[in-house]
């Protein structure tokens, strides 16, 4: 597919290692898919209030981005076991005529665990070639999602964050 995506659904920033032509957003890579998940481990009885003492779980993260020039430097972080600082997942929306950031997932201390490359996914009804599966784990996770009005003006947001290393809220 040799189309340029004005409009992608996901953005992702590693470090400023990518870039895109999305206006406002020069700064991001066009993000084609992300799996992750978050949890709580907690026992059989769920008849009262959730033991204090389960522990919170995520997931490793997968992401799903076109391979370019940055490959190398993803790989390398992978080999030496170094973390990025940080990676930024927004998910837009139209509103008002304007790319608007619905939510925004922020994941810090970032470690590459695996990298598929040369893959072909399927994304907005076209087979893409040229993509990389890049999975990471990461220490802390924070989750900021706005609400926007009919007229497209953003109204608020909320937010929710954990530090994986110390088992704590994010402050």
């Amino acid at each position: 597919m040799a189309e340029t995506i004005k409009t992608p659904d996901s953005l992702v920033d590693l470090d400023g290692l990518f870039s895109s032509s999305v206006k406002g957003f020069e700064k991001y890579g066009i993000l084609f898919k992300i799996e992750h998940e978050t949890s709580r481990e907690v026992s059989g009885d769920v008849s009262g209030t959730l033991d204090s003492r389960a522990e919170v779980k995520a997931s490793p993260v997968k992401i799903w981005i076109k391979s370019g020039t940055y490959d190398p430097t993803i790989e390398q972080h992978m080999n030496e076991g170094k973390p990025f600082k940080k990676m930024v997942v927004l998910k837009l929306i139209n509103a008002n005529g304007a790319n608007q950031v619905k939510s925004t997932l922020t994941f810090e201390n970032v470690m590459i665990t695996r990298v598929q490359p040369d893959l072909t996914i399927p994304y907005r009804g076209n087979d893409v070639d040229g993509i990389m599966c890049v999975e990471v784990r990461f220490s802390k996770r924070k989750n900021e999602v706005a609400e926007f009005v009919q007229d497209g003006t953003k109204k608020g947001q909320n937010v929710a964050g954990w530090d994986y290393g110390a088992a704590s809220p994010l402050g």
